[in-house]
């Protein structure tokens, strides 16, 4: 996009030269040696219609209402600020700001992704880990090293134990949940591991599966 000052320029070339050789040396005055740019010769022949018969370079003003996409847009952002304000911890879901502005759940998806440029990231819950837990792990790690070095088959001999906790305490099912912003936040949830839950578990080692 050319400046005012820029097509100020080139149109006092034009008239000096004819089009290409307005052009030309419009770009050898800006150092422009690769011969392309800023403009096509239709394009600076369209502006210099419009010069002339309007007596200036200030493109006109745009009647009409705003497209639906934008306006849609700016109802949305409008409304994702007030709520972040207002949230405990500034935060709002698409659905929650469908039904506060009565625009379709799939426009404000719409709106927040390709007019807004926000998009969804999902919080991963990590285990809490208390201080004494980092001496615990590294204590673990030191003694499996030692272990398969007086003994490689060792290894094949332990039983590993797996599970998968189910919270009874309402815990958020992080499927559904997003964080709609322009750029990752690399951001998580701490969960407290101690909480009421049901507990399906399996043990396995090298040869079989117990669950």
């Amino acid at each position: 996009m050319l400046s005012i000052v820029e097509e100020a320029l080139l149109v006092k070339l034009h008239y000096k030269r004819i089009r290409k050789v307005s052009l030309r040396a419009y770009r050898y005055m800006k150092g422009m040696r690769d011969s392309k740019g800023p403009i096509t010769s239709s394009v600076l022949n369209k502006m210099m219609k419009k010069f002339e018969a309007t007596g200036s370079l200030v493109s006109r003003q745009r009647s009409g209402r705003p497209s639906t996409a934008t306006a849609v847009a700016t109802t949305v952002e409008h409304t994702v600020q007030s709520m972040s304000v207002v949230a405990a911890h500034r935060e709002c879901s698409a659905q929650e700001v469908s039904r506060q502005t009565g625009v379709l759940y799939e426009s404000v998806w719409r709106a927040l992704g390709i007019t807004l440029r926000r998009y969804p990231y999902k919080f991963p819950h990590n285990q809490e880990l208390k201080p004494p837990d980092f001496d615990s792990r590294r204590d673990f790690v030191n003694l499996l090293f030692n272990k398969m070095e007086e003994l490689h088959e060792w290894l094949h001999t332990v039983l590993w134990t797996d599970e998968k906790y189910f919270t009874l305490s309402g815990a958020v099912n992080t499927y559904n949940c997003r964080m709609w912003t322009t750029e990752n936040p690399h951001a998580f949830v701490e969960v407290p591991l101690q909480q009421p839950k049901e507990t399906v578990w399996c043990d396995f080692n090298a040869d079989f599966i117990i669950g």
